[in-house]
């Protein structure tokens, strides 16, 4: 299934994928969605972002894709930690206080799923412009 909804910035908003309910959560299950969400718009630079559900066997991927600049290694290793933003995102005119990703790894934590973070070199590459995907693992 595919669904696309248009955020009052402009860029679409793609979910992907189906998901059969074998998963139960705890309410403050919705932090995470809501965290990977949020910070896409904010800090995603071009295109849509996309939301992908992704079920195999007993594990449940879900996916926040957006286009925005190349988040270095060093700093992908730190983006869950309290307070953390990165170099690029407190030079951006876009509030934050590195409490988003720190709550849903919190959160990921309690309910014992994994996190992940990626971000590979996507379009112009003088622009440092990258492929960004949180990922939460369901199992």
């Amino acid at each position: 299934m595919i669904v696309d909804a248009e955020h009052k910035g402009g860029r679409k908003i793609r979910i992907m994928g189906e998901v059969r309910g074998k998963h139960s959560v705890y309410e403050s299950f919705k932090v995470i969605p809501l965290s990977l969400l949020q910070n896409a718009i904010k800090y995603g630079r071009t295109g849509d972002v996309e939301i992908v559900f992704d079920e195999r066997d007993s594990e449940l991927t879900f996916s926040v894709v957006s286009y925005g600049d190349l988040i270095p290694e060093h700093e992908l290793e730190k983006i869950f930690s309290r307070g953390y933003r990165t170099e690029k995102a407190k030079k951006m005119a876009v509030e934050g206080n590195g409490l988003g990703l720190y709550a849903l790894k919190v959160v990921a934590e309690a309910h014992g799923f994994g996190i992940e973070a990626k971000s590979t070199p996507h379009g112009d590459r003088t622009r440092n412009e990258a492929k960004n995907i949180f990922s939460v693992f369901i199992r």
